[in-house]
């Protein structure tokens, strides 16, 4: 039976599109949250942000919107025949899921022992590495479980439990955006590829109820009473604290037309394991391709990720381009699970992290967690597929070599 997607990549990037480029905007210009923690050290930078510049965001910013349905508008009538989006019938690999669930069990274990002294502490107890062993852990779990779930069979309850639990101890740990991924990612399968499917009431029930438990949750973090206007704040001050690259970019450079992608290339280098090889000395920073550029809350907003590493027309190149391959995702998502899991794998970074995550972060989600390392899972499945079916026929084959040594 196939399927259509109720919630696909163009919707994602709408609410990534305003949340992330068009709120802190009307946030400056409303002074709205005036007096809260961090809200006056923005509302300082926007008033010095010269208006010319502020100007030359919002035109680029503008032409971002037709560029990204041009791209998938041109990928849509451009690739015609390919099958839409369905569930699969079950086949060796999808059946020996059950090891992986095992394997990944074991390992949230071992992770947990290691976080064990930041577990429900918080920013309290903030420790980089036990944050992104949990992390990545998710997002792995992630794909198998989408996996699984697209497939008409049994499905694993043991990978439901990692990616509960997982998700639980990051939320302990004051970590939201990983979380935030797999509610998405949730979202875009029980809206298109789920037994049963939800509708427009459920979805908009989950998101809601999510969108709450994720603003108490940073409330709570920063030790703060949780009401309706302090849940406003910390929902909408993660875009605003995302635009302080913005602003401290625009008040000390000319925008370029076109820029050497230097940053972009040199995030390909995190794919190698950071125990095979210390890659970071050789990364391309953002700071050291612009003036007075500061992210000082860690995140960098996709407008200065690409405008310093594309330039103003080369951004709008490479959102059409973001279209295009966003839309062929969506047509190999009928073909085989494989491309099912990895495409809303990739829906659940769009509304958050790709509006938010520097390149050397998006690139290593989508090559390494969501795209090499389960095809090496799969292909070591696979390898004890064959090398069990090798030793099941072996015994016959002995049994006919014996035969016709007494019929000699």
């Amino acid at each position: 039976m196939f399927r259509r997607f109720l919630l696909d990549h163009r919707w994602l990037f709408l609410f990534g599109y305003f949340f992330y480029l068009g709120s802190p905007v009307v946030i400056g210009y409303s002074q709205a949250f005036a007096g809260l923690p961090g809200v006056d050290m923005f509302q300082d930078l926007f008033a010095l942000l010269p208006g010319s510049q502020l100007n030359i965001y919002m035109i680029i910013a503008a032409c971002w919107l037709p560029a990204f349905f041009a791209g998938d508008l041109l990928v849509q009538y451009a690739v015609r025949g390919l099958p839409l989006p369905r569930r699969f019938s079950p086949d060796g690999t999808s059946r020996s899921l059950w090891i992986v669930a095992v394997v990944l069990f074991c390992v949230m274990i071992l992770f947990a022992f290691l976080a064990r002294h930041s577990l429900l502490g918080g920013y309290a107890s903030y420790d980089v590495g036990a944050r992104g062993k949990l992390s990545t852990l998710l997002m792995i779990a992630s794909f198998f479980w989408i996996y699984d779930r697209v497939t008409n069979q049994r499905h694993s309850l043991l990978l439901s439990v990692v990616i509960g639990l997982t998700a639980l101890m990051l939320l302990s740990m004051g970590g939201r955006m990983y979380v935030f991924h797999l509610v998405i990612v949730i979202v875009v399968f029980k809206t298109s590829l789920s037994s049963r499917r939800w509708g427009l009431g459920k979805v908009a029930l989950f998101l809601i109820v999510g969108m709450i438990a994720g603003s108490v949750v940073g409330l709570l973090r920063m030790g703060v009473q949780p009401g309706f206007w302090f849940g406003l704040y910390s929902f909408f001050a993660e875009p605003a604290f995302t635009w302080f690259s913005v602003m401290t970019y625009l008040s000390n450079n000319e925008v370029a037309a076109f820029q050497w992608p230097a940053n972009f290339f040199s995030s390909f280098l995190n794919l190698v394991p950071n125990t095979i090889l210390k890659v970071k000395p050789y990364l391309v920073s953002l700071e050291s391709m612009a003036d007075g550029y500061r992210n000082p809350l860690g995140a960098d907003s996709i407008w200065t990720n690409l405008v310093i590493n594309f330039g103003s027309f080369g951004s709008v190149i490479f959102i059409f381009m973001t279209g295009g391959l966003l839309a062929l995702l969506k047509k190999m998502a009928g073909m085989k699970r494989f491309w099912a899991a990895y495409y809303l794998m990739v829906c659940g970074m769009i509304p958050f992290q790709f509006f938010r995550d520097g390149f050397y972060i998006l690139n290593k989600q989508l090559f390494f967690n969501f795209l090499l390392f389960p095809l090496l899972v799969m292909l070591l499945l696979r390898l004890m597929l064959v090398v069990r079916a090798t030793l099941n026929q072996k015994p016959a084959i002995d049994r006919q070599g014996d035969f016709d040594q007494v019929s000699a």
